[in-house]
């Protein structure tokens, strides 16, 4: 991973960067020659993917239908996938106030 540089002005650009790396920035760019860089920006409506994964996946699918009775504040019974050990706010650290299960114990 690269990340940016600061230079002081344009004359510490070319004599620092460009000057002492001239070979290399002209190979690149001649790599680079005919090609294009396209960003995209791609938004989805949540619950049709949703609904999308979840049809497409048996095991998905089955703990859907199973967690899809679960009261809206709690999609996962207390002891299957991260459930509130206590159902009061009065507990400070996370540890003791969150569990997570084993597969095993997952229905």
């Amino acid at each position: 991973m690269q990340f940016g540089s600061v230079m002081v002005d344009e004359q510490s650009v070319i004599e620092e960067l460009l000057a002492p790396n001239e070979q290399y920035f002209a190979q690149l760019l001649a790599e680079l020659a005919g090609r294009a860089q396209f960003n995209l920006r791609v938004g989805f409506h949540e619950p049709v993917v949703l609904a999308e994964v979840v049809a497409a996946d048996p095991e998905i699918r089955r703990l859907h239908e199973h967690t899809a009775t679960f009261p809206r504040t709690r999609r996962t019974p207390t002891g299957c996938g991260w459930a509130s050990s206590s159902p009061g706010p009065w507990r400070t650290s996370a540890s003791s106030r969150w569990r997570r299960c084993s597969t095993a114990s997952c229905p």
